[in-house]
């Protein structure tokens, strides 16, 4: 030892306090160390967890996958062809093979399809036209006619009749002037429309004349028409139309005023 320093050395119950002192204090110190060490990882922990939900990772884009090239091929119906006589059999070419072609980096435009065209469809035949015509026959078959009882002559117009008295006189008045007193002139037709066909008459080719009888009003109405003969397949009713369209000047009776008169009417109706 030098001679400076002095080494004080402590002996009996001083020295035991001292050594416990010691040990508690390097004990402590440990503990604290621990703690210290737990505290600070725990917090580092906990910050790396809220780092992470602030920054969340991203997924990686997925790599596309590489184009290729495909070649498209279309069926068309196959096509009867006609054979040149005999038993000879049509030989078909062979189906052509699609290739794989080999796949390149770059991309390659895919063809777009032509949009099929359905053929138009066949025309139909046309039938061939049609001539209707509504005739008056001349002269009228006349039936009872109402009228006023008239005296009975000789008609002096510029048609020819008889009468018998009471006005039931039959005869034939081909002008347009007033007939005779015991006779009845005939109306003068001034339109007479075209009848209609039916769809039903048309596809089984009817033709042929409807006879119809009716009453030329004095009013100048045609009405009380009745089929005499007729054809069937609808032609029958536009016949009817027909007849109650017609505009006719009515006839005169014996003393000169319009008259009701009964006469027939042909609706011809033909296929040129």
């Amino acid at each position: 030892m030098s001679q400076g320093s002095k080494q004080v050395v402590a002996s009996g119950p001083v020295a035991g306090v001292l050594d416990r002192f010691v040990l508690e204090d390097a004990r402590e110190r440990r503990r604290l160390m621990w703690a210290t060490g737990v505290a600070i990882l725990f917090h580092l922990v906990i910050f790396l967890l809220h780092l992470e939900n602030l920054f969340p990772s991203r997924p990686l884009p997925e790599p596309e996958p590489p184009e290729q090239l495909v070649a498209i091929q279309f069926e068309f119906p196959e096509m009867e062809v006609a054979g040149g006589g005999g038993n000879r059999e049509y030989s078909r070419p062979p189906e052509p093979v699609s290739q794989k072609l080999p796949l390149r980096s770059e991309p390659v435009p895919v063809p777009i399809p032509v949009p099929f065209k359905a053929p138009p469809p066949p025309e139909q035949a046309q039938l061939p036209s049609l001539d209707t015509r509504l005739q008056i026959t001349a002269p009228f078959s006349f039936g009872p006619v109402e009228a006023p009882p008239g005296t009975g002559g000789t008609g002096g117009g510029n048609g020819a009749g008889e009468g018998r008295g009471v006005g039931d006189a039959s005869g034939e008045s081909v002008g347009e002037g007033i007939a005779g007193r015991g006779g009845y002139g005939r109306p003068i037709i001034t339109y007479k429309p075209r009848p209609e066909w039916t769809e039903e008459a048309r596809r089984n080719r009817i033709q042929g004349v409807v006879v119809l009888s009716a009453t030329f009003g004095a009013d100048g109405v045609v009405r009380n028409i009745r089929v005499i003969r007729g054809l069937g397949y609808g032609l029958d009713e536009k016949a009817i139309e027909a007849a109650k369209q017609i505009k006719f000047i009515p006839a005169r009776g014996p003393d000169g005023r319009p008259a009701s008169v009964r006469a027939t009417i042909n609706v011809e109706f033909n296929l040129l």
